[in-house]
């Protein structure tokens, strides 16, 4: 059980960061490929979400799609 908090603990602290490092990385995947300069000129990233445009996908406050 005190494992068990402390990895609670750890991961209520951690998400936030490692969600963001996924992000990038899934982001940043369409320009790896050559397919795009920018992430957010790929048409379906959730790129343009955050950059405020949520003409193609609707995305909520903590990154999923609505």
């Amino acid at each position: 059980m005190k494992y068990f908090c402390r990895s609670i603990l750890w991961a209520r602290k951690a998400f936030p960061r490692y969600r963001g490092q996924k992000i990038d990385y899934i982001h940043n995947n369409a320009i790896g490929a050559g397919f795009v300069v920018h992430a957010e000129d790929w048409k379906y990233s959730s790129a343009k979400n955050f950059l405020g445009d949520h003409t193609v996908l609707e995305i909520d406050d903590i990154g999923f799609m609505v």
